[in-house]
Parts: C-alpha cells; sequence; structure tokens
C-alpha cells in the first residue's frame, strides 16, 4: 500500500504542534481566545497509513493573540452515539498533561491538563457532533488545514472523566486516560500548589506518553514516575465503538494491478485495512472473531487487521457498517467502496467501460478526495 491511496487522517501521521505562536492549529473559533503555554503529548505513536511510524509529540508554542480567529457555525449536529465518541477517540484523541516553568506561580511552575482531538478539516463535522454531545469545550482552526477540539477547564473536563469512566477506552490508550484521570484530580484538589502535589504530577507526567522531557528531568532530578496501569480488557462493547473506531483508524483500499495474462490486463482487488501500534496487536485479533473473517499482518511498529476476500467485504463488512455507520470524510471513501463492489458483482471490471469507472472512482478516494 502506498500513502496516496490512504485515508486522510492527518492527526496521527507526524509530531504536531496544536498551536502556532500567534495563530491557533485548528478549524472552528468562537472568538478571540487565549490559554497558558502547555506541552501536549499524544497517546499513541502514529502513523500515516504508509507503514512508516512517526510520534504523535510535539510540544504546544507560547500563545499570544488571536487577531485572525474567525467562529465558524456548523450547518448540521448529527446526534452521536457515546460508544462510538469512544471509539473514535481511541482511535484519534489525545490526552495530554503540560507543565511549564512560571515565575509569578509559588513554587515556580505551572500546570495544565488537556483533552484534545485534532483532524483535517474535512472532518469538522465529527468535531462538531461530538461537541454537540459534550456540550464543552472549543474547537479551533489553523492555517494548514486542520482543526482542534480543546477542553482545558477542570470543570469541563470531568464531563470527559465522567464520559470515559461509563463508557470505557479499550486500546492501550486507557492507561493514559487513568494517569490524566488522577492528574486532573490532583488539579482539582489544589495539590498541585504544594510541593509534594507538584511532584505527584511529575510522577504522573513521567508515566504518560512518552515521558518526561530533559528540562523537567533536570528540575525534578529525584523523580520517580508512578507504575503504568496494565490494560487488559479489549473487548469490544458495543458496535458502535468499532464504527467510532473504524472512523478514526480504518481504510477501504481499491487497487488496480496489472495482469497481462487476463483478457483485460488488469485485475481489481478491494481491501478493508484497519491499523494500529503493535502494542494493540491483542485487540487486532480479536478482530477476526468479532467480524468472523479477515488476518492480522505485523509490521515493524503496526499491526494491520485487513479483508481482502469479496465474499468477506460483501457479506460481513459491508453490512456491518450498513447498519453501524462510519462518519466524517471516510464514509465517502466508504460509498465509493460500495460502488466498486457493484461494479465487480456486475462484472463491469471485465470490460474497458467499466475498469475506466473503477479508475475514476478510485482516483477520488481517500487522499485523492477534494
Amino acid at each position: 500500500m502506498i500513502e496516496r491511496e490512504m485515508g486522510n487522517r492527518e492527526t496521527k501521521s507526524v509530531g504536531f504542534m496544536v498551536f502556532k505562536s500567534i495563530t491557533v492549529k485548528e478549524q472552528r473559533v468562537y472568538g478571540s481566545w487565549y490559554i497558558v503555554p502547555l506541552y501536549l503529548r499524544c497517546t499513541l505513536m502514529g502513523f500515516e497509513r504508509n507503514y512508516q511510524v512517526k510520534i504523535l509529540s510535539n510540544h504546544i508554542n507560547k500563545l499570544r493573540s488571536y487577531t485572525s480567529l474567525t467562529t465558524l457555525k456548523p450547518k448540521i449536529k448529527p446526534a452521536i452515539d457515546p460508544w462510538f465518541l469512544t471509539g473514535f477517540a481511541d482511535g484519534e484523541s489525545c490526552f495530554s498533561i503540560g507543565l511549564y516553568r512560571n515565575n509569578k506561580k509559588k513554587l515556580g511552575w505551572a500546570v495544565q491538563t488537556s483533552f484534545v482531538l485534532v483532524l483535517h478539516k474535512k472532518d469538522l463535522s465529527i468535531l462538531y457532533s461530538i461537541k454537540s454531545y459534550l456540550r464543552v469545550g472549543n474547537i479551533y482552526s489553523r492555517k494548514n488545514g486542520t482543526c482542534v477540539y480543546l477542553i482545558q477547564s477542570i470543570k469541563d473536563l470531568a464531563v470527559i472523566i465522567n464520559h470515559f469512566d461509563k463508557y470505557s477506552l479499550i486500546t492501550k490508550k486507557q492507561a493514559d486516560y487513568l494517569l490524566f484521570k488522577m492528574a486532573v484530580n490532583l488539579v482539582n484538589n489544589k495539590e498541585h500548589l504544594t510541593i509534594e502535589g507538584l511532584q505527584k504530577f511529575v510522577a504522573i507526567k513521567a508515566s504518560i506518553n512518552r515521558g518526561l522531557p530533559l528540562n523537567i528531568k533536570t528540575a525534578f532530578p529525584d523523580n520517580i514516575q508512578i507504575h503504568r496501569p496494565n490494560v487488559s480488557d479489549y473487548k469490544i462493547k458495543d458496535p458502535n465503538w468499532l464504527a467510532g473506531f473504524v472512523s478514526a483508524e480504518g481504510c477501504f483500499l481499491v487497487k488496480i494491478r496489472s495482469k497481462p495474462k487476463m483478457k483485460i490486463g488488469y485485475s481489481v482487488e478491494l481491501a478493508f485495512v484497519i491499523t494500529q501500534h503493535s502494542r494493540d496487536e491483542q485487540l487486532m485479533k480479536s478482530l477476526i472473531e468479532y467480524f468472523g473473517c479477515g488476518n492480522i499482518y505485523k509490521n515493524p511498529v503496526t499491526v494491520d487487521f485487513k479483508t481482502t476476500k469479496f465474499k468477506d467485504l460483501t457479506e460481513k463488512i459491508i453490512p456491518f457498517f450498513e447498519k453501524y455507520p462510519i462518519q466524517g470524510v471516510k464514509f465517502l471513501d466508504y460509498l465509493d467502496f460500495v460502488k466498486v463492489i457493484k461494479l465487480i458483482e456486475n462484472k463491469a471490471h471485465l470490460t474497458e467501460k467499466g475498469l475506466d469507472q473503477i479508475r475514476k472512482i478510485k482516483a477520488s478516494m481517500n487522499r485523492g478526495r477534494k
């Protein structure tokens, strides 16, 4: 598989800055906004659907002014299932705890806890749906075409904690969530205002995501990180979780290969793929039993669940997503995928006209979609 054939999900591809120094990164704003500087570290090591894994962990820069921000109003606020939200968050969310120097603070340090979702602007509708359901946080835009849903206040984060306590994450991101919850509770109880509490905060930060940056390690040399929670419950509790997870991490692929021995000279191959970091291998293996089809393919740092058999696609995968729909721009890729399936069912792929139709559909899917 090559990058241009895969889905357009910028959040997981490279280390990113959620904000630049003057303008906010993501796609919807409710007006001028100020945030104290914080460090964002995402919970999953990402990949750009081309099997090259890069880490999602760049820092948030200091913010100053926001004269260029504009408010965007959604045309539609579709309802979202709470399990769909959790599945999508298992794929795309970030639980961030930040620590930075601030001479105005008694201890010389300030802390920040944040829940973040970063998507391409094409998936702005998903962020609106999630915000409409949670009724907290804001969505911001930046010039590079991405959008961020950000929740930071302790009062609003209580809504996030209530949700994920009730509809729990099942990837290894659950461990980051539990550490994040500890940090939020510590701040809520104002323990971070004492040296003991601040050290606890640092210990939590040392265990979440990629650990402590060098400057904090130097400032707190005697810190001992908290034991990272073990996550072993990867059972899919609701099919809407899977619809949300696939909306974040799934991909529908159409491949046209040269086959000189065939009358038309080409073959059309289809694949449904879900890719995750290898630490969630057991979850990916469970998808074989859940769907009743597919195989697992291991890569250096990722693992793929892949279904390529035409009968499995038409009798198991497509019926599932007809009942539990994907959301966002990926739903359009799914619809195009179904169009190709119908053309193949009608043997159109064996004719020049039909093959040309498939080529056009393929060209507008995933990264080709404008």
